[in-house]
Protein backbone atom coordinates (compact mmCIF):
# COMPACT_ATOMS: atom_id res chain seq x y z
CA UNK A 1 0.00 0.00 0.00
CA UNK A 2 1.67 3.43 -1.08
CA UNK A 3 0.92 6.21 1.31
CA UNK A 4 1.40 10.13 1.00
CA UNK A 5 3.54 11.72 3.85
CA UNK A 6 4.72 15.06 4.22
CA UNK A 7 7.50 14.59 6.01
CA UNK A 8 9.21 11.35 6.84
CA UNK A 9 11.29 13.08 9.88
CA UNK A 10 7.22 14.48 11.52
CA UNK A 11 5.20 11.18 10.56
CA UNK A 12 2.38 12.97 9.73
CA UNK A 13 0.83 10.38 7.08
CA UNK A 14 -2.04 10.30 5.11
CA UNK A 15 -2.85 7.31 6.09
CA UNK A 16 -5.71 5.50 7.23
CA UNK A 17 -6.62 5.77 11.28
CA UNK A 18 -6.06 2.20 11.48
CA UNK A 19 -3.10 1.86 9.67
CA UNK A 20 -1.40 4.65 11.78
CA UNK A 21 -2.38 3.16 15.04
CA UNK A 22 -1.35 0.05 14.48
CA UNK A 23 2.23 1.21 13.22
CA UNK A 24 2.54 3.61 16.34
CA UNK A 25 0.95 1.29 18.62
CA UNK A 26 4.00 0.67 20.45
CA UNK A 27 5.91 3.96 19.70
CA UNK A 28 6.19 6.16 22.67
CA UNK A 29 5.36 10.07 22.04
CA UNK A 30 4.91 13.28 23.61
CA UNK A 31 3.58 16.61 23.21
CA UNK A 32 4.98 20.21 23.79
CA UNK A 33 4.77 22.64 26.23
CA UNK A 34 3.94 20.04 29.22
CA UNK A 35 0.88 18.77 27.30
CA UNK A 36 0.34 15.19 29.11
CA UNK A 37 0.06 12.06 26.93
CA UNK A 38 -3.61 11.79 27.52
CA UNK A 39 -4.19 15.62 26.42
CA UNK A 40 -2.48 14.49 23.24
CA UNK A 41 -5.09 11.93 21.86
CA UNK A 42 -7.12 13.53 19.19
CA UNK A 43 -10.10 11.27 18.85
CA UNK A 44 -12.27 13.32 17.34
CA UNK A 45 -9.73 14.00 14.46
CA UNK A 46 -8.44 10.45 14.22
CA UNK A 47 -10.84 7.70 15.46
CA UNK A 48 -13.67 8.51 12.88
CA UNK A 49 -13.28 8.81 9.12
CA UNK A 50 -12.01 12.04 7.18
CA UNK A 51 -15.07 14.17 6.33
CA UNK A 52 -14.77 15.52 2.66
CA UNK A 53 -13.17 18.63 2.75
CA UNK A 54 -14.00 21.23 0.77
CA UNK A 55 -12.05 22.56 -2.46
CA UNK A 56 -8.85 24.60 -0.39
CA UNK A 57 -9.30 28.59 0.14
CA UNK A 58 -5.69 29.70 -0.41
CA UNK A 59 -4.47 32.57 0.80
CA UNK A 60 -5.19 36.01 -1.67
CA UNK A 61 -2.17 38.81 -1.47
CA UNK A 62 -4.98 41.67 -2.49
CA UNK A 63 -7.60 41.20 0.74
CA UNK A 64 -7.06 44.59 1.79
CA UNK A 65 -5.50 42.76 5.53
CA UNK A 66 -3.20 44.60 7.18
CA UNK A 67 -1.83 44.91 11.06
CA UNK A 68 -2.53 47.70 13.09
CA UNK A 69 0.15 48.31 15.17
CA UNK A 70 3.72 47.47 13.95
CA UNK A 71 5.45 44.19 15.17
CA UNK A 72 8.34 44.58 17.57
CA UNK A 73 9.74 43.57 20.88
CA UNK A 74 12.18 45.73 22.58
CA UNK A 75 15.68 44.42 23.96
CA UNK A 76 15.12 42.98 28.14
CA UNK A 77 16.19 45.52 30.14
CA UNK A 78 17.22 44.85 33.84
CA UNK A 79 14.51 47.16 36.07
CA UNK A 80 16.14 50.03 38.05
CA UNK A 81 16.75 49.55 41.62
CA UNK A 82 13.47 51.22 43.85
CA UNK A 83 14.99 54.63 45.27
CA UNK A 84 14.54 55.08 48.86
CA UNK A 85 11.97 57.55 50.21
CA UNK A 86 13.59 60.58 51.57
CA UNK A 87 13.80 61.00 55.28
CA UNK A 88 11.38 62.34 57.43
CA UNK A 89 10.32 62.87 61.21
CA UNK A 90 7.49 60.89 61.40
CA UNK A 91 4.89 61.39 64.59
CA UNK A 92 4.47 57.32 64.46
CA UNK A 93 6.16 53.96 63.35
CA UNK A 94 4.72 50.53 63.30
CA UNK A 95 7.28 47.59 61.70
CA UNK A 96 5.34 44.58 60.80
CA UNK A 97 7.93 41.27 60.19
CA UNK A 98 6.25 39.71 57.29
CA UNK A 99 6.58 35.97 56.63
CA UNK A 100 8.66 35.96 54.15
CA UNK A 101 11.40 37.49 56.23
CA UNK A 102 11.15 41.32 54.66
CA UNK A 103 9.07 44.03 56.62
CA UNK A 104 6.10 46.47 56.42
CA UNK A 105 6.59 50.07 57.70
CA UNK A 106 3.24 52.28 58.43
CA UNK A 107 4.44 55.93 59.55
CA UNK A 108 1.85 58.79 60.21
CA UNK A 109 3.87 62.00 59.09
CA UNK A 110 2.92 65.79 59.01
CA UNK A 111 0.52 66.65 56.07
CA UNK A 112 3.11 68.20 53.16
CA UNK A 113 2.92 71.64 51.82
CA UNK A 114 -0.54 71.93 49.64
CA UNK A 115 1.71 73.82 47.10
CA UNK A 116 3.81 70.84 46.15
CA UNK A 117 -0.14 68.46 45.24
CA UNK A 118 -0.75 67.99 41.99
CA UNK A 119 -3.99 68.56 40.93
CA UNK A 120 -6.13 66.30 39.60
CA UNK A 121 -7.24 66.21 35.94
CA UNK A 122 -10.74 68.57 35.66
CA UNK A 123 -13.19 66.77 33.79
CA UNK A 124 -14.30 68.18 29.98
CA UNK A 125 -17.72 69.72 29.73
CA UNK A 126 -19.92 68.15 28.17
CA UNK A 127 -19.79 68.84 24.42
CA UNK A 128 -23.57 69.31 23.48
CA UNK A 129 -22.79 68.32 19.39
CA UNK A 130 -21.87 65.03 21.27
CA UNK A 131 -25.28 63.93 22.63
CA UNK A 132 -27.28 65.01 19.68
CA UNK A 133 -29.54 62.92 17.63
CA UNK A 134 -27.61 63.88 14.11
CA UNK A 135 -24.33 62.97 15.83
CA UNK A 136 -25.76 59.56 17.19
CA UNK A 137 -27.44 58.81 13.95
CA UNK A 138 -23.94 58.93 12.51
CA UNK A 139 -21.74 57.41 14.74
CA UNK A 140 -23.98 54.49 14.65
CA UNK A 141 -23.76 54.21 10.82
CA UNK A 142 -20.09 55.18 10.88
CA UNK A 143 -19.55 52.03 13.63
CA UNK A 144 -22.14 49.79 10.96
CA UNK A 145 -19.88 50.83 8.25
CA UNK A 146 -16.72 49.93 10.49
CA UNK A 147 -17.77 46.73 12.42
CA UNK A 148 -15.28 45.05 14.97
CA UNK A 149 -15.27 41.55 15.03
CA UNK A 150 -14.01 39.49 18.22
CA UNK A 151 -12.33 36.63 16.55
CA UNK A 152 -11.86 33.39 18.70
CA UNK A 153 -11.54 29.76 18.04
CA UNK A 154 -9.75 26.78 18.83
CA UNK A 155 -6.17 26.10 17.13
CA UNK A 156 -4.18 23.14 17.48
CA UNK A 157 -0.51 22.73 15.88
CA UNK A 158 0.99 19.70 14.79
CA UNK A 159 4.99 20.30 14.52
CA UNK A 160 4.69 23.81 13.47
CA UNK A 161 2.96 22.66 10.08
CA UNK A 162 -0.84 22.02 10.35
CA UNK A 163 -3.09 23.55 12.21
CA UNK A 164 -6.28 22.22 12.94
CA UNK A 165 -9.44 24.74 13.81
CA UNK A 166 -12.36 24.66 15.26
CA UNK A 167 -15.21 27.45 16.10
CA UNK A 168 -18.64 28.26 15.44
CA UNK A 169 -20.76 30.58 13.52
CA UNK A 170 -24.47 31.13 14.29
CA UNK A 171 -24.30 28.20 17.03
CA UNK A 172 -22.89 26.11 14.18
CA UNK A 173 -19.61 23.81 14.33
CA UNK A 174 -17.15 24.55 12.03
CA UNK A 175 -13.83 22.81 11.92
CA UNK A 176 -10.69 23.37 9.49
CA UNK A 177 -7.56 22.18 8.82
CA UNK A 178 -4.77 24.80 7.38
CA UNK A 179 -0.70 24.10 6.51
CA UNK A 180 0.02 27.57 8.29
CA UNK A 181 1.15 27.50 11.93
CA UNK A 182 -1.05 29.43 13.50
CA UNK A 183 1.40 29.74 16.30
CA UNK A 184 3.30 32.80 14.31
CA UNK A 185 -0.81 34.20 14.71
CA UNK A 186 -1.13 34.66 18.09
CA UNK A 187 0.20 37.79 20.40
CA UNK A 188 -1.00 40.00 17.47
CA UNK A 189 -4.09 41.61 19.23
CA UNK A 190 -5.96 42.79 16.61
CA UNK A 191 -5.89 43.34 12.69
CA UNK A 192 -7.51 45.09 9.75
CA UNK A 193 -9.48 44.15 6.59
CA UNK A 194 -10.95 46.79 4.81
CA UNK A 195 -13.37 48.69 7.29
CA UNK A 196 -13.40 45.80 9.21
CA UNK A 197 -11.28 45.09 12.57
CA UNK A 198 -10.98 41.86 13.80
CA UNK A 199 -10.08 41.32 17.64
CA UNK A 200 -8.05 38.07 17.74
CA UNK A 201 -8.39 35.50 20.77
CA UNK A 202 -7.17 32.47 20.83
CA UNK A 203 -4.41 30.28 22.51
CA UNK A 204 -2.55 27.68 20.01
CA UNK A 205 -1.83 24.22 21.67
CA UNK A 206 1.46 22.65 20.56
CA UNK A 207 1.46 18.97 19.75
CA UNK A 208 4.66 16.88 18.51
CA UNK A 209 4.12 13.52 17.01
CA UNK A 210 8.27 12.61 17.00
CA UNK A 211 9.22 9.78 19.34
CA UNK A 212 10.95 10.84 22.58
CA UNK A 213 12.09 8.83 25.28
CA UNK A 214 9.90 7.86 28.07
CA UNK A 215 10.66 8.60 31.90
CA UNK A 216 11.79 5.47 33.65
CA UNK A 217 8.83 5.84 36.32
CA UNK A 218 6.74 6.05 32.95
CA UNK A 219 7.98 2.67 31.75
CA UNK A 220 6.59 0.84 34.52
CA UNK A 221 2.62 1.71 33.04
CA UNK A 222 0.91 0.69 29.81
CA UNK A 223 2.16 3.00 26.93
CA UNK A 224 -0.07 5.03 25.47
CA UNK A 225 0.87 7.03 22.19
CA UNK A 226 -1.50 9.92 21.13
CA UNK A 227 -3.82 9.09 17.99
CA UNK A 228 -2.04 11.25 14.95
CA UNK A 229 -4.58 13.02 13.10
CA UNK A 230 -5.69 12.55 9.16
CA UNK A 231 -4.89 15.64 7.25
CA UNK A 232 -6.16 16.29 4.14
CA UNK A 233 -4.52 16.85 1.47
CA UNK A 234 -3.38 20.85 0.90
CA UNK A 235 -1.35 22.61 -1.53
CA UNK A 236 2.05 24.13 -0.98
CA UNK A 237 1.04 27.64 -0.78
CA UNK A 238 -0.96 29.06 2.55
CA UNK A 239 -4.25 27.69 2.07
CA UNK A 240 -7.25 25.76 4.21
CA UNK A 241 -9.98 23.20 3.48
CA UNK A 242 -13.30 22.92 5.58
CA UNK A 243 -13.91 19.48 6.87
CA UNK A 244 -17.08 20.59 9.22
CA UNK A 245 -19.62 23.10 8.52
CA UNK A 246 -20.95 24.94 5.01
CA UNK A 247 -18.13 25.45 2.92
CA UNK A 248 -20.65 28.12 0.87
CA UNK A 249 -20.99 30.46 3.70
CA UNK A 250 -18.23 32.24 3.18
CA UNK A 251 -19.24 34.35 6.16
CA UNK A 252 -18.65 31.70 8.64
CA UNK A 253 -14.73 31.50 8.20
CA UNK A 254 -14.20 35.21 6.29
CA UNK A 255 -11.74 35.68 9.16
CA UNK A 256 -10.34 32.58 9.19
CA UNK A 257 -9.35 33.50 5.49
CA UNK A 258 -8.28 37.09 6.70
CA UNK A 259 -5.79 34.77 9.26
CA UNK A 260 -4.36 33.10 6.38
CA UNK A 261 -4.37 36.70 3.85
CA UNK A 262 -2.61 38.15 6.95
CA UNK A 263 -0.32 35.00 7.29
CA UNK A 264 0.90 34.57 3.37
CA UNK A 265 1.62 38.99 4.25
CA UNK A 266 3.23 39.12 6.77
CA UNK A 267 4.80 35.58 7.72
CA UNK A 268 8.36 37.35 7.64
CA UNK A 269 7.70 39.70 10.10
CA UNK A 270 5.52 37.02 12.27
CA UNK A 271 8.18 34.82 12.61
CA UNK A 272 10.62 37.46 13.95
CA UNK A 273 8.26 38.62 16.22
CA UNK A 274 8.61 35.37 17.76
CA UNK A 275 11.46 34.85 17.73
CA UNK A 276 12.63 38.02 19.71
CA UNK A 277 9.63 37.37 22.10
CA UNK A 278 11.41 34.16 22.72
CA UNK A 279 14.84 36.05 22.98
CA UNK A 280 13.37 38.46 25.64
CA UNK A 281 12.35 35.40 27.62
CA UNK A 282 15.61 33.88 27.46
CA UNK A 283 17.13 37.24 28.46
CA UNK A 284 14.54 37.64 31.35
CA UNK A 285 14.71 34.33 32.87
CA UNK A 286 18.42 34.60 32.69
CA UNK A 287 18.58 37.97 34.64
CA UNK A 288 16.15 36.36 37.13
CA UNK A 289 18.08 33.44 38.07
CA UNK A 290 21.10 36.05 38.64
CA UNK A 291 18.90 38.45 40.50
CA UNK A 292 16.61 35.94 42.52
CA UNK A 293 14.08 37.76 44.61
CA UNK A 294 14.59 38.51 48.09
CA UNK A 295 12.46 39.93 51.01
CA UNK A 296 10.91 43.15 50.62
CA UNK A 297 10.80 46.37 52.86
CA UNK A 298 8.19 48.22 51.93
CA UNK A 299 6.87 51.30 53.77
CA UNK A 300 3.46 53.25 53.90
CA UNK A 301 3.24 57.03 54.76
CA UNK A 302 0.02 58.36 55.70
CA UNK A 303 -1.34 61.99 57.07
CA UNK A 304 -4.61 63.33 58.17
CA UNK A 305 -6.06 66.25 56.45
CA UNK A 306 -7.61 68.58 58.68
CA UNK A 307 -11.05 70.46 57.46
CA UNK A 308 -13.14 73.15 59.10
CA UNK A 309 -16.03 71.17 59.58
CA UNK A 310 -13.61 68.80 61.84
CA UNK A 311 -10.82 70.41 63.60
CA UNK A 312 -9.98 67.61 65.94
CA UNK A 313 -7.94 64.50 64.33
CA UNK A 314 -10.08 61.71 65.54
CA UNK A 315 -7.92 58.90 63.72
CA UNK A 316 -6.24 56.77 66.36
CA UNK A 317 -2.39 57.02 65.70
CA UNK A 318 -1.06 53.93 65.12
CA UNK A 319 0.59 51.82 68.22
CA UNK A 320 3.93 49.85 68.38
CA UNK A 321 7.39 51.54 68.26
CA UNK A 322 10.00 50.59 65.86
CA UNK A 323 10.52 47.09 65.72
CA UNK A 324 8.12 43.97 65.57
CA UNK A 325 5.32 43.89 67.80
Amino acid sequence: MKTKCPSRATGLCRMPPILVSGILAAMPFSVTRGQTEDNAQAVDAAAQPLPQPSAPFPARADSGVALIRPLGVPRFTPPAPKAPLPPVDALSRRVIATDDGGSLTIEKINPPDPATYIEAPQRPAANPALLSAQFRAERAAWNKAHPRVFLSFSATVYDHMYTHLQWRHEDRPYEAWSNVDFGLLSGIGSFQQGNTTYNLYFIPENRSTRPVARPKWLNRLPPKPPVIPVIPELPSTPAFVITKGDPSDTTAFAGIQALHDLWAKENVALAKFHQDLEQYHREYTAWQKDHPPGPEHNTVRYWVERHAANESDNTPAPVGTEGTP
